[in-house]
């Protein structure tokens, strides 16, 4: 989905929105296909409840955009942790020194492995 790459790439404060009328318009296509009423989806209802639960767990399955929007980006981030340590050897070493790290020189020799 489109909507997934906009939240790993944009920051939260300008993809949560985005995202929940995301999921409107998934919703609304739902209604729209099944003959349910809008009604009966309505924000706080059991039944709009059940399209974002898992199947196994009795629900419909459908992705929530907004309920992923702020962790979207945040795993974004870290998956782009090993090509700042290897590039950026600097920024890396700022980043884990505010995190708290004492042991900040070790992201770079865990890309150097991976790379070998």
């Amino acid at each position: 989905m489109r909507v997934n790459y906009m939240l790993l790439c944009g920051r939260p404060a300008g993809t949560v929105a985005a995202a929940e009328a995301s999921d409107e318009l998934l919703t609304d296509a739902l209604a729209d296909i099944t003959s349910i009423s809008a009604e009966e989806l309505a924000p706080g209802t059991r039944a709009r409840a059940q399209l974002y639960i898992r199947q196994a767990d009795g629900g419909v399955g459908l992705p929530s955009a907004a309920k992923v929007a702020q962790t979207a980006y945040l795993v974004s981030w870290a998956g782009a942790g090993p090509l700042i340590a290897r590039r950026w050897q600097h920024l890396a070493d700022d980043i884990a020194a505010q995190a708290g790290d004492d042991h900040p020189h070790e992201y770079g020799a865990d890309v150097a492995v991976q790379r070998a």
